[in-house]
């Protein structure tokens, strides 16, 4: 819901604090009305709102599925033209939500007036748009309710499509459940991001990255925070979901939590990222701490759709001198997909080596970005059951190096990790060959890009001149799944699959290089 009204307020005072128990932060007037401020419209299941009263005789813009009531006298006054707009924006709303595979929100039996779904414009306190819950509709979701939605006049024309398209979506998430997870911060995500998928052009994710919190401006916070209205900026998490593994991804999870009973968001995502997309939430979370980074002026076209639009994710901090060590300070994660961003810059002749210590009896994931040029190389650290480990990173990939850290586990019944802390440390070398040296002393075999691989990776390599040798692909167990003659300096593409084009799957396999009687071993993660 666009903030939750002063009569709801008085009723839940729990809802108006963040997920740590410290009060909501309020936001200015245009935020409201032209970022609208979101805070959740669910109420406890005893308690049922009546449908509001107006101010004065009450008039209707009907359409073929929705009933808009308004007056245009009183407090709740608003011309007809307004109430139009809204008629025929909700219309355009359902044809595309069900377009793309979604069921629309059910009918209420008859209440306001008869079965078309009802939006009432009317003066909201402290709010710009609510989506109550009103009775159970439980075809074919158990946990489904019908609801109405309710639109301050005030709202501005420029802000309407995205408030109407918001409270919409509620409406669709409420008829497959009404309770899921504490804090419904995955309800708030979801409207948010789809703000934009129904009205391309129109909705407020990305003017929303611009508050703080936000998942690039307080990139440790997890992404189930509420904390500061962290929810609403949070609608990168679907979006990433949509664009990274595909676009009917969050509707799965929507569908797969109103099938049973109860709460249980991050299970049945992981449960969609495995069924449908070979993944798994681990994965997920990891892999949206990396795609944070590319936002703003970093944004190369390969990750987030307008990225540019976005704010840029703020960096931990930034070393240039060597040997250099941090903590996260501050900035400490705080459950599942906090993350931070510690930039290291070379001299373009040195090779990076970084080493990372996260905090005990946690799952972490840790990444390298090295970057030279246009070039981005994606390397993973290959962490111990204690969170440790370390990479180095050949002077020919790295200009600038950033580290990334991420939290990827939920640890307890609320869906959260209590605040972790870790440490890092990183030096230099001198490159000992560089890969244009054709005179090379020694092999040379380079991580796979990326690392982890889920298609196809590049391994670059390099032979003294003259020499002929052999690049295998092997899984845990020593067994050969692919084989390669190379000979001089290049660079083999493999496909993720074994000799007999079969996908292989998700695990740490090794890359070994051997010539002229020597050889030469990296690790490769497949998922």
């Amino acid at each position: 819901m666009i903030r939750i009204a002063t009569a709801f307020a008085l009723l839940l005072p729990a809802l108006l604090l963040a997920h740590d128990g410290s009060p909501r932060l309020s936001r200015s007037p245009e935020e409201r009305f032209c970022g609208m401020e979101l805070i959740d419209p669910f109420l406890p299941e005893t308690y049922r709102p009546s449908r509001p009263t107006l101010t004065g005789p009450v008039s209707y813009r009907v359409k073929t599925n929705f009933r808009v009531h308004y007056t245009t006298r009183g407090a709740d006054s608003t011309s007809w033209q307004y109430a139009e707009s809204v008629a025929v924006y909700a219309e355009s709303c359902r044809a595309r939500v069900i377009r793309l595979g979604w069921y629309p929100p059910p009918p209420d039996q008859g209440v306001g007036g008869d079965d078309r779904y009802d939006y009432y414009v009317r003066q909201i306190s402290g709010a710009v748009g609510v989506t109550p819950p009103d009775s159970a509709y439980t075809n074919p979701f158990p946990d489904g309710y019908s609801s109405w939605i309710e639109v301050d006049p005030g709202v501005s024309w420029a802000s309407l499509r995205s408030l109407v398209a918001h409270e919409f979506h509620h409406a669709v998430q409420e008829r497959y459940s009404k309770f899921e997870q504490p804090f419904w911060w995955f309800y708030e995500n979801t409207s948010t991001w789809m703000e934009d998928i129904l009205f391309p052009g129109y909705g407020g994710l990305y003017g929303r990255t611009r508050w703080n919190p936000s998942p690039l401006l307080a990139t440790h916070y997890a992404i189930n925070s509420r904390a500061g209205n962290y929810e609403y900026p949070g609608g990168l998490w679907p979006k990433f979901l949509a664009e990274y593994y595909g676009a009917d991804v969050p509707r799965r999870v929507w569908d797969l939590c109103g099938r049973h009973s109860g709460d249980h968001v991050q299970q049945d995502t992981d449960s969609v990222l495995r069924t449908y997309c070979g993944s798994g939430i681990e994965n997920a979370v990891a892999h949206y701490a990396i795609w944070r980074y590319f936002t703003g002026t970093r944004d190369d076209n390969l990750h987030y759709d307008q990225a540019e639009r976005c704010t840029t994710a703020v960096l931990l901090r930034t070393h240039t001198t060597y040997p250099a060590s941090g903590t996260e300070g501050t900035w400490d994660p705080r459950g599942p997909g906090g993350m931070d961003l510690v930039e290291f810059r070379t001299n373009g002749s040195q090779d990076l080596t970084v080493s990372f210590n996260g905090a005990n009896g946690y799952t972490w994931r840790a990444y390298v970005l090295a970057r030279r040029g246009s070039a981005t190389y994606e390397q993973r650290i290959v962490l111990n059951s204690n969170g440790d480990g370390s990479i180095t990173i050949p002077s020919w990939m790295v200009l600038t190096a950033v580290l990334i850290p991420v939290v990827v586990q939920w640890s307890d019944a609320n869906d959260s990790t209590p605040a972790l802390t870790f440490s890092y440390s990183a030096s230099v070398a001198d490159a000992y060959a560089a890969m244009a040296d054709v005179e090379t002393e020694s092999l040379f075999l380079g991580q796979s890009i990326p690392n982890p691989v889920r298609d196809a990776a590049r391994i670059a390599y390099a032979l003294q001149q003259g020499e002929r040798g052999m690049l295998v692909i092997r899984d845990a167990a020593g067994s050969t799944v692919r084989e390669y003659a190379v000979a001089g300096q290049g660079t083999v593409a493999w496909d993720g699959r074994d000799r007999e084009g079969r996908r292989l799957p998700a695990g740490v396999l090794f890359c070994q290089l051997t010539a002229g009687g020597k050889s030469v071993r990296n690790k490769l993660i497949l998922e």
